[in-house]
């Protein structure tokens, strides 16, 4: 395992071919990570919405999450025409991994979070949750996706 990675990060060949694998080894551990996080919330999202709001209001979450979403499209493309991939990247994923640490708190709440056994559709939390993770792979995702286009060749 060890003369694999060894292989990987500094075997024979030219410079460029070492940065290459490098580049890759990099860009593939950053994509794991951003797809396991995904994987963990996208589980979680139904069931903590209908544990705090109620299975009835799941058909209207996935509708009003299209309208919610529309703002954050719009300062996305805003973004795009004026930052780099690199910090648009850094950018969301430091926003998407500060509000992911403070739903993880409020999750266990338990005035706020699943503690709470009474379902509300007036529980805003639940519905911001479900908002959160449903921009997860829009903007998280997709802007990784593009970085590691920019950065590589075909």
């Amino acid at each position: 395992m060890l003369s694999m990675i060894k292989s990987l990060l500094g075997g024979p060949g030219s410079e460029d071919k070492r940065y290459e694998r490098r580049k890759l080894l990099f860009l593939t551990l950053a994509f794991f990570f951003v797809i396991c996080s995904y994987t963990v919330v996208q589980g979680l999202k139904d069931s903590v919405f209908m544990s705090i709001v109620g299975r009835e209001y799941q058909p209207w979450a996935k509708l009003m999450s299209l309208f919610v979403l529309i703002p954050a499209i719009l300062l996305y493309s805003k973004l795009v025409d004026n930052i780099r991939r690199y910090q648009l990247l850094a950018l969301y994923c430091f926003a998407f991994g500060v509000m992911g640490l403070i739903f993880s708190f409020l999750i266990g709440h338990p005035v706020l979070g699943i503690g709470n056994t009474d379902t509300s559709p007036y529980r805003i939390f639940g519905w911001i949750f479900y908002f959160f993770v449903e921009g997860y792979s829009p903007f998280v995702v997709s802007v990784m996706w593009a970085f590691a286009n920019s950065v590589n060749s075909p």
